[in-house]
Order: C-alpha cells, then structure tokens, then sequence
C-alpha cells in the first residue's frame, strides 16, 4: 500500500486522551525581559503553560542530547517547520541566526533561551524590529497560531491517541480475528528478556527493533516521520523509563495498542478524505495495509492466517470471591468458571441492568469491578441483623446493614450470557451498638411470659401466634407511634398459616430456626435479632432508644432508666454534662427533711455535727458531720436513732429516704416551705411545689444557680432506680416548664410515676 500525499492531517482526539507533561518549575534567569513579563500577566497564562510542555515535547524527540531538557539547533528549526512557522518571510538562515545571538555559538538551548528565540523568531517574522509594544503583540499571535495547530501540537504534548485496543470489543475483537498473524509479526521481531527483580521471562519489543519494523512495513519514513516513530513508541513509557533508553521496551499487547493508535493517527489525516470515519475502519485499513509485506516475509497471507471465532461458546460461572462488596461498588472480585474467552471483543458481568466489562482474563477465571448497586435497578435491599457476643451474657454486640444480593451473568460476546450465575451481595454496614443488660435482663423474662402463655412448660422457644401476639401488644401502646397498618399485620388470626413467604411475618422467619419436631421458633436471642429488625423496618427510631421506651411503658415491668445509645443524642449528652459541671455548686450540702407535705427538720452538712432540738434545747454529742435541726417532736426519736447509727452525712442521707422520709434542697425561706409532696416511684427523686432548685444528694448549686419560681426538684441519686441519666432528663426538663401541672406532666410522659406522699408521726 502506498501512502497519499498531502500536507499532515489531524488525529482523531479521543475524549481523555490529551496527556500534559508537568511544567517546568525552574524560574526564569531571564524574568525581566519583555517575553517573560508577558508570559507572567494572568490572561497569557496558556501561552506560558503552552511554551513550557512545547519546549518539554521537543526536548522528549531529540535522541541525539545527552541532558533531558537541552534544544539543538536542528530539533529547534524541525520544531518551526511541524508548525508552518517557516516560509519566505522567515527562512532557516534567519532562524540560524536567532539562535546563535541568544544561545552563544554552539551551544544548546535551555527553556529561557527558547522563549527568547520564539519572541525574536515572531518579531523577524512579522518584520517588527524597534517598537516593544508591537513585538508583543507578534508574539502573541505566533502562540495563537501553534496552539491553534491541531496537527503537531498533540505530537509534541504528547498527546497521541491514548486509546486501547480493549477499549471497544469490535476493535479487540478485529485484534482477536488476526491474532495469528500479529503473533507471527511480533515473534520476528522480539527478543527474550529477563526481569532483574524476579527473573520472570518474557519477549519484549524494543525501539530499535520497532524501527525495523516500521521500516519493514512502509510506515517510516512516510508517513511516519523518525521522530513520530520515537513519539509513538515512548508514549507508553513514563518519564524515568524515558531516561534510560537501554532498558526501554513493549510487551505484547502494548504492540496491540501501538497498532490501534497508529492506525487512527494516520488514517484520521485530511488525505484521505474521512473515507475512515470510524476508529474499526482505521484498524482495518491498517490490517490492509500490512498484508502486502506480510505475504512477502511469512509467505502465507493474513487472510489465511485469521482465527475462527465461531468454535467460541457460553461461558460457565461458578462462584464470586470475595461474595460481598460495599454498597458504592469499585472493589474487585474474581469470578470462577470455565470457557471464559476474551476474543470476540471481551468478556462481560451483568448485574442486573448493567454490564461491565471484565479484566485479567483466563479461560477460568476473570476480574471485574461491580458498579454501584444504584445502577443495578436493586429497587430495595434488605435489612440484615447480626449478634456478637459482648463481655457477659446480658451483653450483645449489635451489628445491622443492608444487604441486596444480585446474580451475576458472563458473556463472551454481549448477547449470550451463561445460563448460570454466581451470587453477589452488595453490603452497606450501619454503625454497630450495644443490647445491654438494662435492656436484656428485662427483655428476657417478657420473652419467657409471651413463651409460657397457654404452654407453662414451655423450655424457651416462642412460635409464630406468640410473636405475633407479642407485636401486637407492642403496637397498642399509642405513645410508640407504631401506625395502624404495623397493628393489623401484628395482630393474630386464626385465617393466618406458616407461611415463611410471608412479608407481615418476615421479621419471625428471617431469625426462627426450624427443625423436623419444633417447626419454626425463636430461642431468646433471635428473639431480640427480631425486635431489631422489626424496630428498623416500621419506625425512624433508633432500637435502643425504641426498646427502653417500650419497657417503661408497659405496665408488667418496673420502670427502667433513661439511657441514651443513638449517636444522635449522644452528643447532646455530652452537651447537657459540660453545661451541668458548669453550675457553681454549694461547699456544704444543706437539705429540707420532710415526711410527706411536712416539713419535720433541716440537716446540714457541717463539723462538727450538733442536733437542735424542737424545743430550742442543743444536744452538742459530736455527730460526725451531721448537723440537724427539727421542727416536728412526733418524728424527733426517730430522726435521733438514724443519726446515731449513720457513719456520714451521705449515709445518713439515704436511711431517712428508705425510713420513708424525703428531701429537698434547703429553702432559705422556710415559710414558703408549706408543699405537698410528690415523689417518683422507686425513690427516683422529689417534686416539691414551691421556689427552688434543682438537686441532687450529692451535689447542690449555690443560690442562684438553677434555680425555679414554682418547684423544687431533688434527685435522689444513689438510692433506688436513680442513676445520672435521671438527672440528664430532669435538668434538660427543668428549664421547659412554667408550672408544677406541667412539670407532673412531663415527668410522667418521661416514663416515671407520681405519688403524693402523706405525713406519718414515725
């Protein structure tokens, strides 16, 4: 074949095939003259960009300079010809001469000279000579033009058609069909080469060999010039491979690839018309175009030569290793089979709408990267469950994500796929958290009560009518939020059957183990498994916090403790904790002692202790810390006996409480103390209606601090139900309310239960 001629043509330009080199960070010796001056303004940033990977495209295609980035003056002139900057206005002499007077005699250009020479080869050009302004201008419409030059600019950036030949599987498949004959032409041409660091063998193309062989084939020197032919060959090289020519060399299917760019280098040029409109007919013309001195070297033709592709068949899947992937897709998994073949134009995944093409393939094996599982048409995944052990048995380790399982088909040749599939399971993991034992130690005799209904020998298994019995208790407790349709699915029927395909009874059979004798049961922990799930699929609500709220509202169980797990109210604790250690506190505990609504005595936290009589009289036996003052004679030996036998002021403090007496921040003003008592049950606090504050027995704020106009409120940690998280609640309810009506209220609906004490002459 005989190759048009013509002025150069214009490649095809492949979306992301442009590749920059790195400019060149060195800072110009020569910043003061006008071409860096113009170079530096913000709106010639191009041009400067431009000249910087132009100087680096042309230093890359000089074989003959022993440093990287030096110019000669035959590269240089070269550089002016690609770019139609030589003609009657401005010959080689001219260009001589600019070169000689800005470098020296025989010397190289470095990147400063170079811009030098191109601002003094504008200025020759267009015949500027004296006036500065108008040389600027010349200069900028010279870059203009090169960077308008879509024929040689992409040559010297390196920006030579960077497609692959497994880009397109009608492309791979034409490389495929004459596969025979590439093997034959790159086997002629190879040599053997040894790795230094793992001694793998292996037949490598090298460039002078690739020379030959563009020679050989009619490529060099038309229409491929002896710098083309470099460019193309270092294109698949990095910058330090680059530098070390001796050990620079192509393996097989870079050959390929050298092929397909080629091909769309040459045939894209304005000669021929765009009678190749297409890269699949480049190639073939390419293919044509080698048959001729292919005949001559192998004396056989590459049309005998061509593979037959038919005997191809569809592909067998087994496994997928790893089976599970996140959710966003981009972790690679390898797929297990047989008759994978990559020859029609590669080897395709499907997963579910979408198919992706595979890599790294073997007739038994095949890598690929899963898409994201929103691409793959999955309208809904499922919800998974799991149960670790925590550090005792009331402890569990809750692990929950969502999970969506896909089949996974292979083709060979996109219209076929395999008839079997292996499974895949995209998983997107949720933050874990902890069931513990201030939900499970209540949790577990509820599931033994729902266990024993009607079967009081029951050894720990629930069925199916008592989970359903059991969620539908849940759901008549209006203060859960569950809707009306969770009720309905909830509720037991005799119409109902064991139906494990059903979706109102998924919760059950997703967790129930099943044996010939049993059927289907839940033992303890699948019960929770179960609740969780159920939780995550009808509410919003984190199941810890569900849970606890659940329990406080049934009316079998004691009232639990507010504990907050979700992480979105954890850092509120945390918030309401710093701005509680904040409050300025009292050095010395002072507190109001009342049995029931009457105010009976006052004991204060101070050394050394006395007790002052109803009567005024002083009894000045040192009672540790203790200092009591009474109001009321019918209590006064009753009071006397617990400080005589209480080691310290906390001790003190709680044996009161548990005698049935109850406490509340010391009023300075004892008239107003005229309340009636409300207390929680299980001794969690008190609720006084008169001005106070808000308290604990173990800390009181200084006047001042927390204090209310309508109520008084101590939490009697320590004792009984109490712990802190009462006090978190209390204190973030505290500055809500206006009322004692509303502050009953909202103690109430926080799960707690009132009742007003009454007065006892103990």
């Amino acid at each position: 074949m005989s190759w048009p001629t013509g002025s150069v043509g214009t490649p095809t330009v492949h979306k992301g095939d442009i590749l920059l080199p790195k400019n060149l960070k060195a800072k110009s010796l020569y910043h003061n003259h006008e071409a860096f001056q113009l170079l530096y303004k913000e709106e010639n940033k191009e041009f400067k960009i431009l000249l910087e990977n132009l100087f680096k495209g042309a230093c890359a295609n000089n074989t003959n300079s022993t440093q990287k980035y030096l110019l000669p003056l035959p590269r240089f002139r070269i550089l002016l010809q690609d770019f139609n900057i030589l003609d009657a206005t401005l010959v080689a002499r001219d260009v001589d001469l600019i070169y000689v007077s800005v470098t020296g005699s025989g010397n190289e250009m470095n990147y400063d000279t170079f811009v030098l020479c191109m601002y003094e080869v504008a200025a020759r050009k267009y015949r500027i000579k004296i006036r500065s302004d108008k040389k600027n201008e010349v200069f900028i419409t010279l870059l203009e033009s090169i960077r308008d030059n879509t024929i040689h600019l992409p040559m010297y950036l390196n920006a030579l058609p960077t497609i692959k030949f497994t880009d397109f599987y009608n492309i791979e498949r034409l490389f495929w069909i004459n596969e025979k004959a590439l093997q034959k032409i790159f086997n002629e041409y190879c040599e053997l080469h040894v790795s230094e660091e793992t001694l793998e063998k292996s037949t490598v193309l090298r460039m002078e060999n690739f020379k030959k062989f563009a020679t050989v084939y009619k490529f060099h020197p038309n229409p491929l010039s002896h710098a083309d032919v470099i460019r193309f060959y270092k294109s698949f090289l990095n910058d330090d491979e680059q530098e070390n020519e001796t050990n620079l060399f192509l393996k097989y299917f870079d050959f390929f690839d050298l092929l397909i760019r080629i091909a769309i280098f040459i045939f894209s040029k304005p000669q021929y018309n765009n009678q190749y409109d297409d890269d699949e007919k480049k190639l073939e013309a390419l293919f044509s175009h080698l048959s001729e001195p292919y005949a001559r070297m192998f004396g056989t033709t590459m049309q005998e030569d061509k593979v037959d592709l038919s005997v191809i068949g569809i592909p067998v899947v087994k496994q997928c290793m790893p089976s599970v992937g996140p959710k966003e897709g981009g972790t690679e998994i390898f797929i297990h089979g047989s008759k994978f073949d990559r020859r029609l134009g590669g080897v395709f995944c499907r997963f579910g709408k979408i198919t992706v093409k595979a890599h790294d393939v073997t007739a038994n094996k095949i890598s690929v990267i899963p898409p994201s599982r929103d691409k793959t048409g999955i309208k809904k995944p499922d919800i998974a469950v799991e149960f670790e052990q925590g550090e005792n048995r009331m402890t569990h380790i809750v692990n929950i994500y969502h999970k969506a399982d896909i089949d996974v088909f292979v083709s060979n040749d996109i219209p076929q796929f395999s008839s079997t599939s292996a499974s895949f399971t995209y998983k997107d993991e949720m933050p874990s958290f902890k069931l513990g034992p201030e939900i499970v130690n209540q949790m577990e005799p509820l599931f033994n009560h729902y266990c024993k209904l009607n079967d009081p020998y029951n050894n720990g298994l629930m069925n199916l009518d008592k989970w359903r019995m059991y969620k539908a208790d849940m759901s008549r407790i209006e203060e859960l939020g569950l809707s009306r349709d969770d009720q309905n699915s909830s509720t037991p029927s005799d119409t109902d059957s064991d139906d494990e395909n059903s979706s109102a009874d998924i919760d059950f059979y997703k967790f129930a183990k099943t044996d010939r004798d049993i059927g289907f049961k839940l033992n303890i922990q699948q019960f929770l498994m179960a609740n969780v799930f159920f939780i995550l699929t009808k509410t919003d609500s984190h199941p810890v916090d569900f849970l606890i709220k659940y329990l406080r509202f049934r009316d079998t169980l004691k009232i639990g403790t507010k504990v907050i797990y979700s992480e979105e109210t954890l850092s509120e604790e945390a918030r309401l904790w710093k701005e509680i250690n904040t409050v300025l506190r009292r050095q010395c505990r002072s507190f109001d002692v009342y049995s029931g609504p009457v105010l009976i005595g006052k004991v204060e936290e101070r050394t050394p202790g006395v007790i002052i009589d109803s009567d005024g009289s002083v009894d000045r036996t040192i009672y540790k810390n203790i200092q009591y003052t009474q109001f009321d004679s019918n209590t006064e030996s009753t009071i006397k006996r617990h400080i005589s036998l209480s080691e310290s002021f906390e001790h003190f403090i709680r044996r009161i409480i548990n005698a049935g007496f109850d406490v509340a921040g010391s009023n300075p003003d004892p008239s107003t103390s005229t309340p009636v008592g409300r207390c929680w049950q299980e001794k969690v606090g008190a609720l006084w209606d008169y001005p106070g504050q808000l308290s604990s027995l173990n800390w009181q704020p200084r006047p001042g601090e927390l204090e209310h106009d309508k109520i008084t409120i101590t939490i009697y940690d320590g004792m009984g139900n109490a712990r802190k998280s009462d006090y978190l609640s209390t204190y973030q309810m505290y500055g809500q309310v206006n009322s004692i009506s509303m502050t009953r209220d909202l103690i109430e609906k926080n799960g707690y239960r009132l009742r007003t004490a009454l007065y006892k002459a103990i």
